[in-house]
């Protein structure tokens, strides 16, 4: 990601629709892993930015711990107070086998370069305990490639088929899997491909930036309805991102 957007990412993260969304799904399936364990939970946030998702998993009661590759992400991580955190890449993780109950990670995996991003998904399967989760969540469809791509050096989209042939080969059994962000699909899949990149000049740029107040609450609720779906065991045929839960044998 361009250093630019940690700070484009630390003064968004807290309200707006997109990331709002993506913890409104991946946290209870957290805290639903937690419960069923009766203890406490070790999770890792592999890949955790500047910090909101690590906050929110400590903040739930989980023993959470971070891995961050870049250096601009620890400025935000310090002003969150979040220490625990390791400087490494998600495909070296400087954990031990079988460290812990969940593994979440969020968009990170896809800014590997192929084939790369497999030995990334072996790596997290590696830290799982038997029985533990990883949780992911990445970018969907290559047809969506735009300059938001671009600046935050995602390197690889993804169908389900293309990420349920990787987890297979990681070693793990699929538990969920399935697109999501379906009913804002049309509108942002045109937006994505109008924003390509019309000449040599085009600067990358992240489509992220504050909404006003209502905007961004009326976003929130096709999120939350998909959401609600998700957790109740329902799939989605097509969408943005690709949302899956996957076990260690």
């Amino acid at each position: 990601m361009e250093p630019a957007e940690y700070d484009v990412m630390f003064r968004n993260e807290d309200a707006h629709w997109w990331y709002w969304g993506l913890r409104d799904l991946v946290l209870p399936f957290v805290a639903s892993r937690a419960r069923g364990q009766g203890g406490p939970v070790a999770v890792l946030d592999a890949g955790c930015g500047t910090g909101k998702h690590l906050d929110a998993l400590r903040r739930m009661g989980t023993e959470a711990l971070g891995v961050e590759l870049a250096p601009a992400a620890f400025e935000f991580l310090r002003r969150r107070g979040l220490d625990g955190v390791a400087r490494a890449s998600i495909d070296r993780v400087p954990f031990p086998d079988r460290s812990f109950d969940v593994v979440l990670s969020t968009d990170v995996v896809c800014c590997i370069e192929p084939p790369g991003d497999g030995e990334a998904l072996r790596e997290l399967a590696r830290v799982l305990k038997p029985g533990g989760w990883l949780v992911l969540n990445l970018p969907a469809y290559p047809m969506l490639r735009s300059r938001h791509d671009e600046a935050v050096h995602i390197r690889r989209r993804f169908t389900r088929g293309s990420l349920r042939g990787l987890l297979t080969d990681a070693g793990l059994r699929i538990r969920t899997l399935t697109y999501r962000n379906t009913l804002l699909f049309p509108i942002a899949a045109l937006v994505r491909m109008a924003r390509r990149g019309p000449g040599p000049h085009a600067r990358p740029a992240s489509d992220l930036a504050p909404l006003p107040g209502p905007v961004n609450g009326l976003l929130k609720l096709p999120l939350s309805l998909e959401n609600r779906w998700i957790r109740l065991g329902g799939r989605l045929p097509f969408g943005l991102s690709v949302f899956c839960i996957a076990v260690k044998p």
